[in-house]
């Protein structure tokens, strides 16, 4: 929907990686640029790729584009109110951003890429729904993540049956693509992989701080940064050095330092608001802990990060969270909510960190053998050079390394 976002560094990583293995890839966000945009793309090696926003220009130019086409308009249309008649603010955003939609739909058959991705499965799905019907020639593949599967847009389940490739972060949701009529084959998990180069060169130049705790995160109610609060409470009445940096922003913020006012730890945490990447990765490295208490997320690469930085990482459970971290054997998984359990987790690892070592050398081997960004970047191009072999388009002259281009939509 938006790229770069200051939240998504893990689309970002992703792309990066296809393009140093030779695949072109653009960008076509459906929405207006983020404020810092500009900083965000340099900051993550994002120049010199094309990268397109919703704009005055690209909605004036969908716009003709309904003027120009009233049937492919009406098919769309008639589409969008038959997949979200009982959602009406599902109806009343997509006929906001059909516009761009359109937009892109032309810019597309223009161009005739090899791939059409779409990143995200929701509002995207009303551009793939317009190149499965009107641009077969042009291979469709799509993404259904957590949130796509939490939001049901009206549209995702038909497209995800009509796509060439499903692909999805995590393995638990493998059961509840099928429920929506996706054939199995047609599934691939595809894990957000991370950059390990870059987090082993950040990790071997920075020293651990003892008994240190981070955390990372945007500061919003589901995050449960008030629990990171009260189990650093708890260990801090135990370790009176220990200290807590919080990395991100949010409009929880003023709540949240009240709060480590009121618990008597405000001396101790350090809100450091959003930060660089690079500098999430610094602070991790000189972190002996990572504490992270969402209620909400599903494989979060902020724990993967952690895990590659050699912190000891203290997890609240969400729903395929052992697929990224066994419970005693890459780090510590409780209960959401369970403050007193994250706390004696937390202060087991200040108590004996030698015994913890092991549990933090098999926690990044763990990563590197399944979260490494060139693995995961590898499968996506796998899978669509076997989708291009099917269609006969590598005849064409197209490498079997690499297909020619790709477009991500998002």
């Amino acid at each position: 929907m938006m790229f770069p976002s200051a939240s998504e560094t893990f689309a970002g990583v992703t792309i990066n990686a296809l393009r140093s293995k030779g695949v072109r890839v653009e960008v076509h966000s459906l929405r207006s640029p983020a404020p810092g945009t500009e900083r965000m793309i340099a900051e993550r090696s994002h120049t010199g790729m094309t990268i397109t926003h919703s704009s005055t220009a690209a909605i004036a130019r969908g716009c003709i584009g309904i003027l120009i086409h009233p049937l492919l308009t009406a098919g769309v249309l008639l589409w969008v109110l038959g997949c979200c008649w009982r959602r009406p603010m599902q109806i009343i955003k997509s006929l906001l951003i059909l516009p761009r939609c359109l937009d892109l739909f032309g810019a597309i058959s223009r161009a005739r890429p090899d791939v059409v991705h779409l990143y995200w499965g929701h509002y995207p799905c009303i551009l793939g729904y317009l190149l499965h019907r009107n641009l077969p020639g042009v291979v469709l593949t799509m993404s259904l993540q957590a949130y796509d599967l939490r939001y049901r847009y009206g549209g995702s389940a038909y497209m995800a049956r009509h796509a060439g490739m499903v692909r999805t972060g995590a393995r638990d949701n493998v059961h509840t693509l099928q429920e929506m009529g996706v054939p199995l084959e047609r599934i691939e998990v595809i894990y957000n992989g991370i950059d390990l180069s870059r987090a082993r060169e950040i990790a071997s130049r920075e020293t651990k701080i003892s008994r240190r705790i981070v955390t990372a995160g945007r500061l919003l109610p589901f995050k449960a940064m008030d629990d990171v609060l009260k189990a650093f409470a708890a260990v801090h009445a135990e370790y009176p050095d220990a200290s807590l940096a919080i990395l991100g922003d949010g409009p929880e913020r003023k709540s949240l330092e009240d709060l480590a006012s009121e618990l008597g730890i405000r001396g101790a945490v350090e809100f450091r608001g959003h930060v660089s990447h690079d500098q999430v990765l610094t602070e991790m490295a000189r972190a002996e802990v990572f504490l992270f208490m969402s209620r909400r997320e599903v494989l979060p690469n902020v724990v993967k990060e952690a895990m590659s930085c050699g912190c000891a990482c203290v997890v609240a459970y969400t729903p395929g969270m052992e697929e990224l971290l066994e419970d005693r054997r890459h780090g510590f998984i409780v209960q959401p909510g369970d403050v007193d359990s994250a706390a004696n987790c937390v202060k087991e690892v200040f108590a004996d960190p030698l015994r913890c070592r092991d549990l933090i050398s098999e926690g990044r081997r763990h990563i590197q053998e399944c979260f490494d960004v060139e693995r995961t970047a590898q499968q996506y191009i796998t899978r669509w050079r076997a989708l291009l072999d099917a269609d006969g388009r590598h005849s064409d002259g197209v490498s079997r390394d690499t297909a020619s281009s790709k477009g991500f939509v998002g």
